[in-house]
């Protein structure tokens, strides 16, 4: 609820968290729904709720990354609701000092002098020049290329420990861990052979129309949000074991596999493409997964291969021209399957294991060679 009220009444009330705690009690009271749980709103007190502030301290920091820790740590039972109440990752603050670095007049000659020059924050404009990327130390940091193209920056071994990094309009080669705090990507391109690892408790990587082409890997309690973007050509697009969010997310030739999600990872999909690659989506352990309006096709083996004690709803979604079965459902899991579109896959439309509790309704399945609806053995 705390989302739609936002969408509603504009992002300016997470500077006023009291009026948007009584907006979002309203609208859950009109509407019969369960109000947000108390811890919610516990950060309010000290003036800070959803998103960035316009000023980080130390103190907020740690504050803030043990509240996203343990909404994360609870996920289970009611993943949409801990998701409504996971602060959402918003634009930077506004820079207070701007650096330019490059050959021109007056700029500095490299990233470790203008990041010297800028201290604690600030935005850091390159030119075309390639740059390389020196140790990283917790600020809030804007780097953004040149406006004609991409401004390659070599990263080298590169850890961001906590804060806020926004990487804007560059080429990346190299290999970044995020440890803590806020990374986002936008309008980047990371290359292949490079890397992106999330993998601090509480830590957020956000992705927004940007190309993928090396691995990208987030680990338990980590969140990783992407819109809009191109993942293409590593072994596995994404593989998580913590949450993810994807929206408007196209994967494509992948050798192993587009998604990639196990042990407790919980992934929400929307609009997205898992194509031509081993594997569309392969989920196992105790993952839980949401997809919506989503096309899993031509993919070398299954579409979407669920194991162990996975949870899977699926709505709106087409399963279509897989060299495997469209959906393939193993172990113990538990799958809602809900007007989707199951065509022409290699062998069966839907495998389903003895022991897979399925629930379907308005599903069309046509043209798979083996049988639309096949149950089988585990």
């Amino acid at each position: 609820m705390i989302g739609p009220v936002l969408h509603r009444y504009g992002f300016e009330l997470v500077q006023e968290p009291l009026r948007l705690r009584n907006l979002v009690e309203h609208q859950c009271q009109k509407q019969g729904q369960p109000l947000p749980a108390e811890e919610v709103w516990g950060p309010a007190q000290e003036g800070w709720l959803l998103g960035w502030p316009g000023r980080g301290s130390a103190a907020y920091l740690e504050r803030y990354r043990q509240l996203r820790s343990r909404l994360i740590r609870n996920l289970g039972g009611n993943l949409e609701g801990w998701l409504d109440f996971l602060p959402s990752p918003t634009a930077m603050p506004t820079p207070r000092t701007e650096v330019e670095v490059g050959q021109g007049p007056g700029c500095q000659p490299n990233l470790a002098e203008g990041l010297a020059r800028l201290g604690w924050g600030g935005h850091l404009v390159l030119d075309q020049h390639p740059q390389m990327l020196p140790p990283l130390v917790e600020g809030e940091i804007h780097i953004s290329g040149g406006d004609q193209e991409k401004t390659l920056i070599e990263m080298g071994q590169a850890r961001w420990p906590q804060g806020w990094l926004r990487l804007q309009d560059l080429e990346l080669t190299g290999d970044l861990v995020v440890s803590g705090g806020l990374v986002e990507l936008h309008r980047c391109c990371l290359r292949p052979g490079a890397s992106l690892e999330v993998s601090g408790a509480g830590a957020i990587l956000v992705l927004d129309e940007s190309d993928i082409y090396g691995e990208v890997e987030a680990q338990a309690g980590t969140l990783l949000q992407a819109s809009n973007c191109n993942f293409e050509g590593s072994a596995v697009g994404l593989e998580s074991t913590g949450l993810v969010r994807l929206q408007g997310v196209a994967f494509s030739q992948h050798a192993q596999a587009a998604l990639l999600l196990r042990e407790r990872a919980r992934a929400m999909l929307e609009d997205c493409q898992l194509r031509e690659s081993g594997f569309g989506l392969r989920a196992s352990g105790q993952a839980r997964v949401w997809l919506s309006q989503s096309w899993l096709r031509g993919n070398a083996q299954c579409g979407l291969l669920a194991d162990d004690d996975t949870d899977l709803e699926i709505q709106a979604c087409h399963f279509r021209n897989n060299g495997g079965d469209g959906l393939w459902l193993r172990g113990r899991s538990r799958v809602q399957l809900r007007i989707s579109f199951i065509q022409d896959n290699g062998t069966a439309g839907v495998r389903v294991s003895d022991q897979v509790s399925l629930e379907q309704a308005g599903n069309q399945a046509t043209g798979n060679p083996q049988g639309d609806w096949l149950e089988a053995r585990n």
